[in-house]
């Protein structure tokens, strides 16, 4: 059922169904970025405010998220900070004796780039 109900939306979207509808829209979505201090605190900053493209469907298309999804999520929070935890997972989180890699984002366009800045270990 729900097989057929993804490719009755699909066809609409691919084909315009009904009556030529536009396939695209565009929702304004703020950019928020969290970042990770080494003393374990949130910094939060405001970004850019960026057009996203959406597709006007039920379920994701062509690559895009939903316009009915987008509008409703307007903020898009951004995480910059340790990637690993160290060597003891979730639980090492708190324990001093665990090693732990800060990590920083590049300084490129593309989010999701990371380089390491120092390799600490708390004692």
């Amino acid at each position: 059922m729900l097989a057929a109900l993804y490719f009755v939306d699909f066809l609409s979207v691919r084909y315009g169904i009904p009556g030529h509808r536009p396939t695209f829209g565009s929702v304004q979505v703020q950019t928020m970025y969290a970042v990770r201090q080494k003393n374990n605190r949130i910094e939060y900053s405001l970004g850019d405010i960026v057009t996203q493209t959406c597709v006007r469907s039920l379920f994701p298309q062509m690559g895009y998220v939903p316009c009915w999804y987008l509008a409703g999520h307007k903020t898009r929070q951004i995480n910059i900070g340790w990637i690993g935890r160290g060597v003891g997972g979730a639980a090492c989180a708190t324990a001093p004796e665990c090693g732990r890699r800060y990590w920083t984002a590049r300084e490129t366009p593309v989010v999701g780039l990371f380089t390491p800045l120092t390799d600490a270990v708390t004692a």
